[in-house]
């Protein structure tokens, strides 16, 4: 038992120690653009967590309940939990999405009155709206998966993801193609995309 635990459970810790690490290298890229850029970023990141907590809260959900439904041989219904997680997935993102594009600047004024930092986080505010829909996906497509016990694939492709595409993107986005602050999260929001539909795709199939 402890082994299945181990099989089942290290690659869950594996990916998010992986996932956090190249994140953190990410935020020092970030940090190279100056002050400003990295009080824009704080400001952005505080404003995706009101959307990743809610979808790693649906993700744990959808997990219980696919694991509980394939353990019963119940297949349609892991299906249909699994579409349920996608729909309120996609309301929160959604919601939240409406935020970002109709009120960018006074959701920055939260963090900062800076005028730059306005600037910039509303900039990436933008980008935001359409990262935290392919995030939510992936984290309810995650779940999913966890509850079926599928947990070493999915790591592989974060870990692949992240180390092999994610990171030299944001390089080259930032800093070869001199796009900066907006370049390296636009690096983000592609790899955040390519996880999800493979995340999706891997469930389903």
């Amino acid at each position: 038992k402890q082994r299945r635990l181990i099989r089942i459970g290290a690659p869950i810790g594996g990916q998010w120690t992986l996932e956090m690490l190249s994140f953190a290298i990410f935020l020092v890229f970030v940090a190279r653009f100056g002050d400003v850029a990295m009080a824009a970023s704080q400001a952005f990141m505080a404003l995706l967590s009101l959307s990743f907590m809610q979808a790693s809260g649906l993700g744990i959900a959808v997990a219980t309940l696919i694991g509980r439904y394939i353990g019963s041989g119940q297949l349609d219904a892991a299906e249909k939990s699994f579409r349920s997680g996608m729909v309120l997935a996609f309301l929160i993102a959604g919601s939240l999405a409406l935020l970002f594009l109709l009120v960018p600047d006074q959701l920055i004024r939260i963090f900062s009155d800076d005028p730059e930092v306005i600037r910039m986080g509303s900039s990436i505010l933008l980008i935001g709206a359409a990262l935290q829909f392919f995030d939510t996906f992936g984290i309810v497509a995650d779940g999913a998966l966890h509850g079926a016990g599928d947990t070493r694939v999915p790591f592989l492709a974060r870990f692949v993801l992240a180390w092999v595409f994610f990171l030299p993107l944001a390089w080259y986005f930032a800093f070869h193609l001199e796009g900066g602050l907006v370049g390296a999260w636009i690096a983000s929001a592609i790899h955040l995309f390519l996880l999800a539909i493979y995340l999706i795709w891997r469930f389903q199939s």
